[in-house]
């Protein structure tokens, strides 16, 4: 399995994700979250190079209306998950 590792930048997302779902309901937020994560590592850890191609050669996988977009360097077997945008969200 490739080991998949967050950026700072989408830990930097998630975390605003969080908190602006928190302020209606924290433990929905924290389930979302976990979800997420969960999801993007499960697939992604499987199949690193599932997500279609957008600019600059990244990939993007969509979950639960969420984009991340990563990088799969088989060079160093890892995937890095570089951004998440939420729904509506202008990711191209």
């Amino acid at each position: 399995m490739t080991p998949v590792r967050f950026s700072n930048q989408t830990d930097r997302a998630l975390f605003e994700i969080l908190t602006h779902i928190a302020e209606d309901d924290p433990a929905a937020a924290m389930g979302l979250i976990e979800d997420l994560q969960r999801r993007v590592v499960q697939t992604l850890s499987q199949f690193p190079d599932a997500g279609p191609r957008v600019a600059g050669g990244q990939r993007v996988m969509v979950v639960r209306g969420y984009a991340f977009l990563y990088r799969h360097d088989a060079g160093r077997d890892e995937v890095v998950v570089l951004d998440v945008f939420g729904p509506g969200m202008d990711w191209r």
